[in-house]
């Protein structure tokens, strides 16, 4: 009675030499034919030609070969080119190219379709997102033109409540303390001194000027101011109707 038999040899084409050469005219080919689908056959065809011009380089792989160890160099190659994007969130979205998907697999829909249809639905989710990024703006635009006009009458409001405390009967009537001392400067008793304390709204230092010439650009300065500020009160109130 025969014995058992045992495994057979290894194939002499399975060895990390043979693979990387396999790979390496996978490459050439793609090379030659940059959005060309490979078949194996393509690659037997190929692998002849580069034994019969280098047969020191180069070996011949017949179809079986290709089929065996050659078919994974091939289906890695026949993969659509994709661009990586990384996204704030640290996601990674990759999108294929079009051209290529198109170029190598025109001949099989069902491929397409499952290539191209994420890239659809991306752009769908894309498109939403901006419609809420725009509403979200213009929300905001909003809200800060709000706290714009609240700013000023806050401003406005400060102004006067400064001016109110130095009054007598609104310190009664209100229980206000003076925040401001008339005695400061000489601007300042005179703000303090008026109906309206529109000196304060001079940027200009507190040192007052005592020469004709520097008055008058004072005063000039403080003018202009005034009037700004009246054009934003009169904008206010009409933006309040």
């Amino acid at each position: 009675m025969k014995g058992r038999k045992g495994p057979g040899r290894p194939s002499k084409y399975n060895n990390i030499e043979t693979l990387n050469e396999l790979k390496e005219q996978v490459l050439l080919y793609r090379k030659e034919n940059p959005f060309q689908k490979i078949r194996p056959a393509d690659m037997v065809r190929f692998s002849k030609k580069l034994y019969n011009s280098k047969p020191e380089k180069y070996q011949f792989f017949n179809k079986d070969v290709w089929l065996s160890y050659g078919k994974s160099h091939i289906n890695e190659i026949n993969e659509p080119l994709r661009t990586k994007f990384l996204m704030e969130d640290e996601k990674v979205y990759e999108i294929p190219n079009v051209v290529d998907c198109v170029t190598k697999f025109k001949g099989d829909p069902e491929k397409l379709i499952s290539l191209l249809s994420p890239i659809e639905t991306m752009l769908h989710n894309s498109l939403k997102r901006e419609e809420e990024l725009i509403n979200k703006v213009k929300e905001l635009k909003s809200e800060n033109e709000e706290l714009k006009r609240q700013v000023w009458s806050y401003k406005d409001f400060v102004l006067q409540m400064a001016h109110h405390s130095y009054i007598a009967e609104y310190q009664e009537k209100f229980g206000l303390k003076n925040i401001i001392s008339p005695n400061a400067n000489k601007r300042n008793n005179k703000a303090m001194k008026e109906q309206h304390p529109k000196d304060f709204l001079t940027t200009n230092s507190n040192k007052y000027v005592d020469n004709e010439e520097e008055q008058n650009k004072d005063k000039k300065q403080r003018t202009s101011l005034l009037k700004e500020f009246q054009n934003r009160r009169k904008q206010q109130r009409e933006h309040n109707k």
